[in-house]
């Protein structure tokens, strides 16, 4: 087997199985321990796992909090069409919770077109703004809290204190994107 494909072994296990035994992988891949263990200190130089004694973890990472005027300008039309579907699974009358997100500003555009009667609580000033206009049925609640200028939005213990407070029907919480597999372009 070569170094690559150990590489993508290794990744492929930790993924599925959530930790890696060194020996187990010489066995199978019919490798010394120590190939192995020379594998696993290079991938973790590279920052994609943690060894451990005998084997190796996944190394966990959080996604990057761009700032969200670079997120809203990518993906548009995908986002335009998650926004749309959503709109069709809130039900007049619902209190929905929209998160930082850009898809949840995209969101917040198409139920101020939908007339639907609605309470929407957000910590994002973009939402607040767009539901804020004339010509629409929602009720905006917004969080307060510390305002992170680069999310803009609330976020913090008050803001989350604040949002405990309120039993949404429906929550559209906003994610930055889950890339696990993509390790290997980065060594």
């Amino acid at each position: 087997m070569f170094a690559q494909e150990r590489y993508d072994k290794i990744m492929e296990i930790l993924h599925k199985e959530g930790k890696l035994i060194a020996k187990d992988l010489s066995n199978k891949s019919n490798v010394t321990e120590d190939c192995i263990r020379k594998n696993l200190k290079l991938l973790e130089k590279n920052g994609f796992l943690q060894r451990t004694y005998g084997g190796a973890v996944p190394l966990t990472k959080s996604a990057p909090n761009e700032a969200i005027e670079l997120r809203r300008s990518i993906n548009i039309p995908s986002k335009q069409i998650i926004a749309k579907k959503v709109v069709d699974i809130i039900n007049e009358n619902e209190t929905i919770f929209l998160d930082i997100s850009s898809t949840n500003i995209l969101l917040a555009e198409e139920l101020a077109k939908s007339k639907k009667k609605l309470t929407v609580l957000t910590n994002m000033v973009d939402i607040v703004s767009v539901l804020v206009k004339p010509g629409n049925n929602i009720n905006v609640i917004c969080t307060g809290g510390v305002l992170n200028k680069d999310l803009d939005g609330f976020t913090g213990s008050m803001t989350i204190e604040i949002i405990c407070n309120y039993k949404p029907t429906k929550c559209f919480i906003g994610s930055c994107g889950v890339n696990i597999l993509d390790w290997h372009n980065n060594y």
